[in-house]
């Protein structure tokens, strides 16, 4: 490794432990919203480590985010959460499943948002496919 490829990983590793109290608000927000719909089944794979975490720069004002992604076993996407330099943050996970009382909705994702001191949680709804 060369000594930026070092001064890099280092950074990522101290971000991701600064993070660490906003990330389990993200997953606790999403967690909320899949046992208020009833996918107690997905709860736990928010559970599973983040991984492919890196550190992205904003080419317009030079601030650094935190991307990190949810992922099966044989690595197919679950969701991904993103904390910006800033204090903004976002996190979705996928769900696709129909909404549990509203037949003409499908839920294609939990998605949290807010800052750090505010996080907010909701379903992102699609049309369900009539007959």
């Amino acid at each position: 490794m060369t000594t930026d490829q070092l001064r890099d990983s280092d950074e990522l590793l101290q971000r991701m432990e600064l993070e660490r109290p906003t990330i389990a608000q993200l997953r606790d927000a999403l967690q909320a919203q899949m046992r208020r719909y009833g996918f107690e089944d997905l709860v736990g794979r928010l559970a599973e480590p983040l991984v492919n975490p890196e550190l992205r720069k904003d080419c317009f004002d030079g601030s650094v985010s935190l991307f990190a992604e949810w992922r099966t076993e044989s690595g197919a996407l679950l969701g991904y959460l993103l904390i910006h330099g800033g204090g903004q943050i976002y996190a979705e996970f996928d769900v696709l499943r129909a909404h549990p009382t509203k037949p003409q909705w499908v839920i294609e994702a939990m998605t949290a948002w807010g800052s750090p001191d505010q996080v907010k949680a909701e379903p992102r709804l699609l049309p369900a496919i009539g007959d």
